[in-house]
């Protein structure tokens, strides 16, 4: 069973991530960047 504590904590780890990378010097463009790679990548797959 998925631990409601556990999903909730991840989630917001990876928000913090998120905000710190686009808090960086082309942050914005470097997290597109990614997302568009991503997507390729599972279209690929």
């Amino acid at each position: 069973m998925i631990d409601p504590m556990k999903t909730g904590l991840i989630l917001s780890l990876h928000f913090l991530t998120l905000l710190v990378r686009l808090a960086r010097p082309n942050g914005a463009k470097a997290i597109v960047t990614e997302n568009l790679a991503l997507k390729h990548q599972l279209l690929i797959a």
